[in-house]
């Protein structure tokens, strides 16, 4: 019986399926996994300047989300407006301390780490430059993916503005639109994430 070539096998990631990979990605190729249609790899030399573009955009825009009106509204003639920060320390106020803290982890430290931690790998691998706290940085990349949730976020705001809509006269403000830009960049940035490039492209820095 024949013995594989063990340089030609690699697992799955998302499945831990044995793949016997005969060849590498050409460019504009991407190779999937048979079973659970993850990425393995991309027939591309990754840019990191891209990824580090796309966060810095991403850096700005939540931090404007997060500090611009959501929406101002007027109801018995007393004008108001609303804000993540300040809706999060309403809760706070009222004694919800675990919904104030995930609301605040999740649409504030989470995404802004996540971005900063993108903007310090990016630009660290695309100068080759491997700084002591960079496989740290790369760990906690990882790990943040999963925090950061703008789009739940964004979500219940859409919920409460449809009933709100009766009762008073709204105006969306502009932290509204640094939102929907941030989840339209940070999506785009999460797809072209790929742990793999960043890890290779860190092993291959001397």
């Amino acid at each position: 019986m024949e013995t594989p070539d063990i340089s030609k096998l690699s697992i799955c990631p998302s499945c831990d399926l044995l793949i016997e990979a005969t060849h590498l990605c050409q460019s504009g190729q991407i190779l999937v996994c048979p079973r659970c249609k993850h990425r393995l790899c991309r027939g591309s030399k990754p840019r990191f300047s891209n990824q580090l573009a796309l966060a810095l955009c991403c850096l700005i825009m939540v931090i404007l989300a997060n500090t611009y009106p959501l929406l101002s509204f007027s109801f018995l003639n007393i004008p108001s407006s609303a804000n993540i920060l300040r809706g999060t320390i309403l809760l706070l106020d009222h004694g919800y301390y675990l919904v104030g803290f995930c609301v605040f982890l999740a649409s504030f430290i989470a995404p802004i780490l996540l971005f900063s931690l993108v903007c310090y790998t990016s630009f660290s691998l695309s100068i080759g430059w491997k700084s002591p706290m960079l496989a740290t940085a790369l760990h906690f990349q990882e790990d943040l993916i999963h925090w950061s949730m703008i789009e739940v976020y964004l979500v219940s705001f859409i919920v409460a503005l449809v009933k709100l809509v009766d009762f008073a006269e709204i105006h969306l403000g502009y932290g509204l639109w640094c939102i929907c830009i941030t989840l339209f960049l940070s999506t785009r940035l999460i797809q072209r994430l790929d742990p793999s490039e960043y890890w290779e492209r860190y092993a291959d820095i001397r």
